[in-house]
């Protein structure tokens, strides 16, 4: 089906030609103008009501300039103050919060439980390596006090010619 096509050959009625009423030919009359001025004085008026234009001069811009770096300085733990509540709300009153933000909020505090969780898992973990390598430490200091002392003895035996 085509929309802008021509859906056949109707008949369509012929419409009588417009006719326009007839208005009296006359010539017309326009008013003509007399100058009530001379032409000198309409080249001083014309003179004094033009502004005269002048060129403005550039003026060299300000480039901007960057503000100046600001040293860090140590924040105080002192300085810290709580912000001061919105409006009439004092504490204990009932505060509403839109269902989108509280539902946001509940699921980044269980993204933050996870990560606790996992967190102190690993830090098991590195304890028990820490357990581990101590135990090996002592043992291997252990290790290095009787080879010691086997030695001193070796060293009397041979040196002293004794037992």
């Amino acid at each position: 089906m085509k929309l802008f096509s021509k859906k056949g050959e109707e008949a369509k009625p012929e419409l009588p030609p417009l006719r326009f009423p007839e208005f009296p030919k006359e010539e017309a009359k326009v008013p003509s103008y007399e100058a009530g001025i001379s032409p000198a004085e309409a080249a001083s008026l014309k003179e004094a009501i033009q502004p005269r234009l002048e060129i403005p001069i550039r003026k060299p811009m300000m480039r901007p300039t960057a503000p100046p770096i600001m040293e860090r300085q140590p924040v105080e733990e002192s300085s810290y103050e709580e912000p001061e509540e919105k409006g009439n709300q004092k504490r204990g009153q009932t505060l509403f919060v839109k269902i989108e933000r509280y539902k946001e909020a509940v699921a980044k505090m269980e993204h933050i439980k996870e990560k606790i969780t996992e967190a102190e898992k690993i830090l098991g973990k590195l304890d028990e390596m820490k357990r581990q390598e101590d135990e090996e430490l002592i043992k291997w200091h252990q290790d290095l006090e009787t080879i010691k002392t086997k030695i001193l003895s070796v060293d009397r035996s041979l040196f002293e010619g004794g037992p």
